[in-house]
């Protein structure tokens, strides 16, 4: 079972998403906003996997989130698996850059609307 901090404003996007991981047997902490999700990593580092959305309120965007668990990534315990997710490719990233730079950053991309085979395969 894999602990899973979910960072997603649309309550019409997280809640199934949540629904979804939890019926594959995962552990999920929905939060609305980096920040919020942010003091909650903060508090509690031990998740396996975080999933954020690019487009969340609380900080900057998703990958600015992402990056702060990067930048903390030697004094951790473990060091989750991360992705990012958007609906929005191209307002504020060319689909090209955003993409080289989760890969250079070793984070899972995935498109909105999503595949969930792939994110289950991804959450395990």
């Amino acid at each position: 079972m894999s602990r899973i901090l979910v960072v997603e404003d649309r309550e019409d996007v997280g809640q199934p998403l949540t629904r979804l991981l939890e019926r594959h047997g995962h552990e999920v902490h929905l939060h609305e906003s980096a920040s919020v999700a942010w003091k909650a990593f903060q508090r509690d580092s031990l998740f396996t996997h975080i999933l954020s959305d690019n487009d969340c309120p609380g900080m900057d965007d998703g990958m600015a989130f992402l990056t702060r668990v990067i930048g903390l990534e030697h004094g951790l315990q473990h060091t989750p698996k991360l992705a990012l997710m958007t609906g929005r490719l191209g307002e504020w990233y060319g689909k090209e850059l955003l993409i080289h730079t989760c890969r250079r950053l070793s984070i899972q991309f995935f498109p909105k609307p999503m595949d969930f085979d792939e994110l289950a395969e991804w959450a395990k």
